[in-house]
């Protein structure tokens, strides 16, 4: 019979391919001395593919029964997308809570006429970010995740700081900021105007889902 795997191992083995996308993207670039636009789509495309992880822990689909690992599995994925964790996840719930109501969902921000979803796509991170902190002065974020993103943004201001000392603020903004903003712009476009979820969807591909049962002769 089915049962439920509390561990979402297809996800997890993308997130095992999504790093070593960056170490061949990382070695080619040193050692082949490859062009800067195959590199930079190269990372736009492992940015987008980041989101899935990121979006499935959010949902605690990733690894349920380690919820801690799970928090940090979620901070990792974020780190491509340049997005604090905790902010995406608070903000996603009160997509699922509020969905296309204009006042209360995030991502309402960028429906409209295709025309106007392409112009808002490059803003939605800005979006995000005002909207979590609108919500703050509203008194409607629970303490225990603004803790979290107080966290996450020192966090990613060391990353910063540690890497821009390392290659210069350049290379920090070509190989890593331009290509995460240009990832959740598309994200945001392809999740609205082909009304699907850019994550994978787990109610309708059973296999690629984190939520994947798995078969087995045992009673749950």
């Amino acid at each position: 019979m089915l049962r439920e795997s509390s561990i979402a191992k297809p996800t997890i083995c993308l997130m095992l391919l999504l790093a070593g996308g960056y170490s061949l993207l990382g070695a080619g670039t040193v050692l082949l001395d490859l062009p800067y636009w195959l590199i930079g789509l190269g990372l736009v495309a492992l940015a987008y593919g980041s989101f899935t992880v990121m979006h499935e822990a959010s949902h605690r689909l990733l690894w349920r029964k380690r919820p801690e690992l799970e928090i940090w599995l979620g901070r990792l994925a974020s780190l491509p997308l340049g997005v604090p964790y905790s902010v995406f996840v608070y903000n996603h719930m009160q997509h699922h809570a509020f969905t296309n109501r204009s006042d209360k969902d995030p991502d309402a921000f960028i429906s409209g006429p295709l025309w106007q979803s392409v112009l808002k796509a490059p803003l939605v991170v800005g979006h995000y970010v005002w909207f979590y902190f609108k919500q703050i002065r509203s008194g409607k974020v629970p303490e225990l995740n603004q803790q979290r993103v107080f966290n996450e943004l020192l966090g990613l201001a060391a990353i910063n700081a540690g890497f821009i000392s390392i290659f210069g603020i350049t290379n920090v903004l070509l190989y890593w900021w331009l290509p995460a903003w240009l990832a959740t712009g598309i994200l945001a476009w392809v999740a609205t105007t082909t009304g699907r979820p850019a994550a994978i969807d787990a109610a309708t591909t059973r296999f690629w889902s984190t939520g994947t049962a798995a078969m087995s002769s045992s009673t749950p």
